[in-house]
């Protein structure tokens, strides 16, 4: 049996765990320095019980370098720990490419959730339970 680690997930904030605001509503509250977003339904529980000390967050946005405070600040009020926020990216389609030992076992797995509606029961598939 191989040892379990922790995972690594690559996550879009804008959408996904915060609502997706215009660049117009960016661009006002990047102005607020108390300015900070609240999270979607079910993100919170996600983090709490899904969110490992051994797993790894990595945040990709479509925001530009200039909203990273006013990003970090909120990330930071609801205690999510990170590795590495990735800003500047396009709003299209991301891909993850990744190798698995056997094609039985994934090591790469996609979530789609619909924009601005949280994680609700958002299902992990873990092949180790």
């Amino acid at each position: 049996m191989t040892e379990v680690t922790g995972k690594t997930y690559f996550m879009d904030i804008d959408g996904t765990i915060v609502e997706n605001l215009s660049l117009e509503e960016l661009e006002k509250h990047n102005e607020d320095p108390d300015f900070i977003q609240m999270l979607l339904p079910g993100v919170e529980r996600f983090f709490r019980y899904h969110i490992n000390e051994q797993d790894i967050i990595i945040f990709t946005t479509a925001r530009s370098e200039k909203f990273r405070e006013m990003t970090k600040r909120s990330l930071k009020y609801h205690n999510i720990e990170y590795k590495n926020l990735i800003m500047d990216l396009t709003s299209g389609e991301r891909y993850l490419i990744n190798d698995t030992p056997n094609m039985l076992y994934h090591k790469s797995i996609a979530i789609n959730v619909l924009r601005n509606q949280g994680f609700g029961d958002t299902f992990i598939f873990d092949p180790e339970f």
